[in-house]
């Protein structure tokens, strides 16, 4: 049985979802994980309307984006695993991103949505350029909760491609 792009995004994201909570719960302190698990949270609200869009618009067939695909299910697992450890999580968040720039250059020419496309790889820089960021400012002054810092950013980053300037609408991209 073949499920529907919206089913299909649905059941995969809850299955992340899943993975997170499962990360958070096991940490050895989930309450101060708390930054960790909500960014991992907030990045599952993206998924949850990234993916049927782009399950809809692209080819089921492509064994490359499949291979991909499979590669970012297991970033989306080490993320989850990582959400107890806030500098190995933005490394995770770091890798994840770069994933999906992969992904996503891999569709540049052969994707019929190419304003969405250039959109969605923006988004996607800025998520890497955000990981390298946080990475960068743990290791030159570990002792500060740059954690808090990420999660502003993407926060705000959620909010812009969510609510002011949607990203994940095809009608908005033709």
């Amino acid at each position: 049985m073949t499920l529907n792009p919206k089913s299909k995004g649905a059941l995969v994201t809850a299955a992340f979802t899943v993975f997170g909570a499962i990360g958070w719960f096991l940490s050895p302190d989930p309450a101060a994980a708390w930054p960790e698990a909500l960014m991992y949270g907030l990045l599952m609200v993206q998924t949850w309307f990234s993916l049927p869009l782009f399950f809809s618009l692209s080819d089921p067939k492509d064994k490359r984006q499949m291979a991909v695909d499979a590669l970012l299910a297991v970033a989306y697992a080490f993320l989850a695993w990582c959400i107890q450890n806030p500098y190995l999580f933005y490394f995770a968040w770091t890798v994840f991103f770069n994933l999906t720039l992969l992904k996503y250059v891999m569709l540049v020419g052969r994707f019929q949505h190419q304003r969405l496309l250039r959109r969605k790889l923006v988004a996607n820089v800025l998520g890497t350029a955000m990981g390298i960021l946080i990475v960068t400012l743990f290791v030159v002054m570990p002792e500060q909760p740059w954690q808090y810092l990420g999660l502003a950013i993407f926060g705000g980053a959620c909010v812009h491609y969510l609510l002011i300037r949607p990203l994940y609408d095809a009608r908005e991209h033709v």
